[in-house]
């Protein structure tokens, strides 16, 4: 599903360059520099609850970038650069683990393990 994104997105660079006149070598720029812009992202504490319900929804303004997390002032009118930015931020919020989650995993892979050497060590599994 990323990929298809990422894809559509780097399309629609294209059929606006042939629109608006840009080089491509300035539209891959801007893009990474939102990419990398959008790794240094936190959303506000306060809008916790607001965010998780927007995460399905890229356009949302939580997803925004401000002069905080931007490296460069002048990107923050350019519509691709504020599109990659939402975008990158969207998925590095998405990829977020909370600890509850990690304690959950973690305990049911070692409850998991546990239970298989219980029972190898009984002798009805051999492994």
């Amino acid at each position: 599903m990323r990929q298809i994104a990422v894809i559509a997105l780097i399309i629609s660079v294209f059929v606006v360059q042939s629109f608006a006149g840009v080089p491509f070598q300035d539209s891959v720029v801007i893009m990474n520099a939102a990419k990398n812009d959008a790794k240094h992202f936190k959303y506000n504490k306060a809008d916790k609850k607001f965010v998780k319900r927007n995460l399905q929804n890229p356009n949302s303004d939580y997803f925004k970038p401000t002069s905080v997390y931007t490296s460069q002032q002048a990107l923050l009118g350019d519509s691709l650069y504020v599109k990659t930015f939402k975008y990158y931020a969207l998925e590095k919020i998405k990829a977020r683990r909370s600890l509850s989650t990690v304690l959950i995993v973690t305990g049911s892979v070692l409850a998991v393990l546990i239970a298989i050497g219980i029972v190898a060590q009984q002798g009805a599994v051999s492994f």
